[in-house]
């Protein structure tokens, strides 16, 4: 998981400013026109926090906040989230989109 370039970002903060709403990842994807899935409802806390990072799958890129959601189970998921809340980390709703790695 590598931190996604700063454009890019940039991008991204600026479609949630035009909109002045909450846009969910698809939105995103085709204000841009990139070809991303989005792994988070509470992307102005990603923009506030710039810790918006990516992880490579095959054909696409994969956003999300402070947590690598892609290619593992919604209960491990889940467990990582609540670890995450527990110790005070991650803060707001997440969408989760996950695929089995298996």
């Amino acid at each position: 998981m590598q931190t996604i370039n700063h454009s890019l970002t940039e991008r991204i903060s600026s479609a949630l400013m035009i909109h002045r709403q909450p846009m969910t990842g698809p939105e995103i994807a085709r204000f841009l026109n990139e070809p991303l899935t989005i792994i988070n409802a509470n992307l102005r806390k990603m923009r506030q926090t710039n810790s918006i990072r990516t992880a490579s799958r095959p054909g696409r890129d994969v956003l999300c906040y402070q947590i690598n959601l892609a290619g593992i189970s919604s209960d491990t998921a889940r467990k990582r989230l609540a670890r995450q809340r527990s110790l005070g980390i991650y803060h707001g709703p997440i969408t989760l989109k996950t695929e089995n790695a298996a």
